[in-house]
């Protein structure tokens, strides 16, 4: 993963209309939002032009091509264009740019990736004679898995900042530290919410002025519960609103009714997200 800047400089010096524009390759990755990060990361936050502070960023993606396979992943090359403007440049000198230039004003959307598992990070097992399947989720008799598909709430709550760093590299930290927590689940008490019961479903914002950031943090919540008894069986542990729970059945025969009926034989408590630091 690699970004490099690409030959096609151009610019404008025109007062509070100075603008300078760059053309960027971002290669290996598996969407846009993480080439977008990883081109953050690399380029200036603000770029003095004829004499003139251009603290307004703009990237737009021109051209997505497809790069190569690393195990079951496509890997996709980006090509970006991001233009640097004066914070204060009036509405016709935005109306003169030429129309493929980018027409959002550095802003970022980390959104979750999919929420089906076959396999826990943990797992815990309960009931006598339950089998131990390891860390594979959704285990039938026959051995086939069939994995789980959480549904995350449609409710939850969303927390508005505004953010004001005092350099390029705080930027780019909290950039990176808040990406890689979308997606994972509180560790430690949030707002009343004991750990696992909240989930950090995206983290949406735009670039104010110079290092400020309005930024909204969207977070869904399930309460866990304590001790659970399903189809019988107990679970002497207080699950997480987000961990997932699944039972292991057999067939057995009803001797009464001359069935053969299913029979649980286990209850897993799967942890499938990973926990971090709910710092906002």
């Amino acid at each position: 993963m690699t970004v490099r800047e690409k030959p096609g400089r151009s610019w404008n010096i025109d007062g509070l209309g100075t603008w300078q524009s760059r053309l960027y390759g971002v290669t290996g990755h598996l969407n846009e939002e993480e080439a977008v990060l990883e081109l953050i990361s690399v380029i200036p936050a603000v770029v003095t032009f004829g004499g003139f502070p251009l603290t307004t960023v703009r990237i737009g993606i021109k051209e997505r091509k497809r790069s190569h396979r690393v195990a079951s992943d496509t890997l996709f090359d980006f090509d970006f264009s991001v233009r640097w403007l004066h914070k204060s440049r009036s509405k016709e000198a935005d109306e003169s740019e030429p129309e493929d230039s980018p027409v959002s004003g550095f802003a970022f959307n980390f959104q979750a990736p999919g929420t089906f598992f076959s396999h826990a990070i943990s797992q815990t097992k309960f009931g006598s004679d339950a089998p131990d399947f390891g860390d594979a989720i959704g285990v039938n008799e026959d051995g086939t898995i069939n994995g789980v598909d959480l549904q995350i709430p449609g409710s939850g709550l969303q927390i508005d900042e505004r953010l004001i760093f005092a350099t390029e590299s705080q930027v780019n930290s909290w950039a990176v530290d808040t990406a890689d927590k979308v997606g994972k689940v509180n560790q430690n008490t949030w707002r009343t919410l004991e750990s696992g019961d909240a989930y950090l479903r995206s983290v949406t914002g735009k670039w104010v002025t110079g290092f400020a950031f309005d930024v909204t943090y969207d977070v869904a919540f399930q309460r866990g519960e304590s001790n659970p008894s399903i189809d019988g069986i107990s679970v002497s542990q207080r699950v997480p609103g987000f961990d997932a729970i699944w039972v292991y059945y057999e067939a057995e025969e009803d001797t009464s009714e001359k069935l053969i009926k299913p029979k649980a034989r286990g209850v897993y408590v799967a942890q499938v997200f990973k926990k971090t630091n709910f710092s906002f």
